[in-house]
């Protein structure tokens, strides 16, 4: 049985090594987390808002849409989030509209889209000057049985009310990461009494 050189061994371990090398540094260990984008992050610590429920559309209100048992909902659902609807507010609001759009060929369903919009202020550093700007914005929408739409625009409602609450508590616990993080900087921990 003839013998293998050392250097065919060699070649099959190194081409190893190196595809191992090329994953390793391809592919983190410990992957970072997604940095919150700017706007989302202007949400955090948000604790009140006041509502504004544009007016709804007659077509809307004839299928049951009600504009009080809306704004309830969404109140309910940001106080169990922690943010308090306060319609004394004046600069963080939530606006809330519904559109809706018939098409006589398609005669039992209807077009409609929920439009949920927070306008707060911001610095604009360019002009010199504090705004009242939209920061976020989320819609829905689509084309359904009439006979379905209230329920469909119920959960679309719930569901924009929630994840707005949602981005909310994530942009707070980024902010309060990041700022345990300054606090605690490897300079600090070396001037604090008792540590080498």
């Amino acid at each position: 049985m003839p013998r293998r050189s050392p250097f065919c061994r060699a070649v099959p371990a190194a081409m190893v090594l190196c595809g191992l090398a090329l994953l390793a540094r391809a592919a983190p260990l410990f992957p970072q987390k997604p940095k919150t984008s700017d706007h989302k992050l202007s949400l955090a610590d948000l604790d009140r808002v006041r509502i504004v429920l544009e007016p709804i559309p007659a077509v809307l209100r004839q299928l049951g849409v009600k504009g009080d048992e809306v704004e309830a909902r969404c109140r309910r659902i940001l106080r169990a989030s922690g943010i308090e609807p306060d319609s004394r507010e004046q600069e963080q609001v939530l606006n809330l509209k519904f559109y809706a759009m018939e098409d006589d060929s398609v005669q039992h369903a209807m077009g409609y889209i929920v439009s949920l919009r927070f306008n707060q202020p911001a610095d604009l550093q360019r002009i010199g000057r504090t705004l009242n700007v939209p920061t976020y914005a989320r819609i829905g929408g689509g084309l359904e049985p009439k006979d379905k739409l209230l329920a469909v625009l119920t959960r679309i409602v719930d569901s924009l009310i929630e994840e707005f609450a949602a981005e909310v508590r994530v942009a707070s616990r980024q902010l309060e990461e990041e700022s345990r993080r300054t606090r605690t900087t490897p300079k600090d921990a070396a001037s604090q009494p008792g540590r080498r």
